[in-house]
């Protein structure tokens, strides 16, 4: 095996490398075009639909019935800056749950309240609350 000591040869590799890349990065817009941002999406047809299922019925009206219910928990921990020692509240996580009873007792996943120090549940009317205590039941 002889090698070759012209420059040129030795890196006609890299060179053509380079072309290739060049060509490439020199017609992807057109590509794009023809292939990508020229397709028309089509309006799918829209069909007339009969009445619905009494199941499905049954859904929507427990949906509405119950909906009042729903509400958004977000929370709060308190926690310390190692530097300034200043104490400041990062939120901790929000998720939805449901007004228990007549109470107001909100039921919702452990994971918005684990290691909160306040919270906030905003009922389906706009109505925000602050919480008055964390209650942990379950395994």
């Amino acid at each position: 095996m002889t090698l070759t000591t012209d420059p040129f040869l030795r890196h006609l590799h890299w060179i053509t490398w380079a072309l290739v890349l060049l060509i490439v990065v020199w017609h992807a817009p057109r590509w794009a075009e023809r292939y990508v941002i020229s397709r028309v999406a089509e309006p799918r047809p829209i069909a007339a639909r009969g009445e619905l299922a009494a199941d499905e019925q049954t859904t929507i009206e427990i949906s509405e019935r119950t909906s009042p219910s729903v509400v958004f928990n977000s929370s709060r921990q308190r926690v310390r800056d190692l530097w300034t020692r200043k104490v400041f509240s990062v939120p901790r996580g929000n998720a939805s749950g449901f007004v228990w009873d007549s109470i107001g007792h909100v039921l919702t996943n452990n994971h918005v309240i684990e290691g909160a120090s306040e919270a906030t549940v905003r009922l389906n009317d706009g109505r925000s609350y602050s919480a008055a205590g964390f209650t942990r039941v379950g395994l």
